[in-house]
């Protein structure tokens, strides 16, 4: 079906992110119709004035002149090719096995099909006459692109704290509302339609809803987490209401809330300052040393002497709160940025090592792995790690991570079986039967279902 732009593709190379190679895609070019006839275009065809059926691979119109097709919002097109082929990049260098499980998600198509997804939500968005944040389209790019192969919740925050709708309405909290996806409702801005209901998007972005199975019939394990104010029954197997404030912990308490052991009944955390000696603080918030007084975390430059920094940040000797310490600096705390690790022999971070080179307390660049089998080399050394079908005794040996039955194989994708190993592909999770997709256990590029 023609969604109203042309799609026009060259030729691509390959670079290489987070350590693997990826495919260097070309960006599509976009031509964009008259948003007064979108929804005709979205239909039977219906006409609003003839449009080019073609487009020169330079990028530029050809053939007859279209009195009806517009530029573009300033910016969207070229936002919109660079969010496809972001994507793209991250599901590949993510090896999202969700996503690669899909023909339409491999190589140039992935972007030919991330980019008819942010077209039709833009196209509905127009046809239903609803607000377009352009801004929103830069903000999911940065956040993207910030977010790399992390997961969803991780030491920058979870990702849908960030979350904005592309197309808005004016609908308020709890309001009844219609949508084409998460990011196009008719809720007010910084709301998402959730069951026909405007919500709070880390409410339903990050995790299992009501209702929904949480462990395995086969193993009685957790295999995915529910969303905040729910836990994952024992003897359901699904999301249910947690516990609220003066319910029985038995059952565990809703997210935001602490157990009094002593009373086996959930409590609300301390607010800023109210005492803390021995109630939790709230999040975002730390318990003072000195005073026992809930403070707000302490940010860069701040003193971290009575505090703990806000995450991301790392307290130094100087006892100030920055950034996380780089290779060559120290790491009095054992952290350090994500191209270092903390060598607690001299006290500071140093690079990844690299193949042939003494471990790091296990650890090694990406893509290697820490032999330490020689008794003669008790730290190890780094090794590169096994291609597909190689002999091996474990998962970490294997470039794909997985080593069932003594040779390294593909994790299994989205409906293969995992029984046994209980192992999938990234941004999938085995139900004790088969793989299927998980909202939480995984790189956000792949599980994250508000972009």
């Amino acid at each position: 079906m023609v969604l109203g732009r042309l799609l026009v593709w060259n030729g691509a190379g390959r670079q290489t992110v987070l350590g693997r190679s990826v495919h260097n895609r070309a960006r599509p070019v976009l031509k964009w119709p008259n948003l007064a006839c979108i929804g005709l275009t979205l239909g039977l065809g219906l006409g609003c004035g003839a449009t080019n059926s073609t487009a020169p691979q330079d990028g530029t119109e050809s053939g007859d002149t279209d009195t009806d097709t517009e530029t573009a919002p300033s910016g969207v097109e070229e936002t919109v090719a660079a969010l496809a082929e972001t994507q793209c990049m991250f599901v590949e260098a993510c090896a999202c096995g969700n996503a690669l499980a899909d023909p339409a998600m491999n190589g140039d198509d992935c972007e030919l099909s991330i980019a008819t997804r942010w077209q039709t939500r833009l196209d509905e968005g127009a046809a239903r006459e609803l607000t377009l944040d352009a801004d929103c389209l830069t903000t999911t790019l940065a956040r993207m692109n910030e977010q790399s192969c992390r997961w969803p919740a991780s030491n920058i925050g979870h990702v849908c704290e960030s979350f904005c709708a592309v197309y808005y309405g004016d609908r308020a909290l709890g309001s009844t509302c219609t949508a084409s996806d998460a990011l196009v409702s008719d809720c007010a801005s910084g709301l998402t339609c959730s069951g026909g209901t405007c919500v709070e998007p880390c409410g339903v972005l990050t995790g299992l809803r009501l209702g929904e199975t949480c462990r395995s019939a086969e193993t009685n394990v957790e295999f995915d987490d529910c969303a905040p104010g729910l836990r994952c029954d024992w003897d359901a197997r699904t999301c249910l209401s947690a516990a609220q404030i003066g319910d029985s912990c038995d059952n565990g308490c809703s997210v935001a809330l602490w157990c009094d052991w002593e009373s086996n009944r959930c409590r609300e955390p301390a607010d800023e300052g109210s005492s803390c000696g021995e109630i939790p603080c709230r999040d975002g918030l730390s318990c003072g040393w000195q005073a026992d007084v809930c403070r707000p975390l302490a940010q860069s430059g701040e003193s971290c002497d009575s505090l703990q920094c806000a995450a991301g940040l790392s307290c130094d000797s100087s006892q100030t709160c920055g950034s996380l310490p780089i290779a060559g600096e120290s790491c009095p705390q054992g952290l350090c940025s994500d191209e270092a690790v903390c060598d607690w022999t001299v006290g500071s971070c140093v690079g990844r090592p690299l193949v042939g080179s003494r471990c790091v307390v296990g650890e090694c660049a990406e893509q290697l792995w820490c032999d330490s089998s020689d008794p003669q080399e008790p730290d190890g050394r780094c090794t590169e790690r096994l291609a597909r079908a190689e002999a091996w005794s474990g998962h970490q040996q294997c470039e794909t991570g997985y080593c069932p039955a003594g040779y390294c194989l593909d994790k299994p994708l989205l409906g293969e079986g995992c029984a046994g190993a209980m192992v999938c592909g990234q941004g999938l999770v085995c139900d004790g039967v088969s793989c299927i997709e998980t909202r939480t256990r995984g790189p956000a590029a792949c599980v994250y279902n508000g972009w």
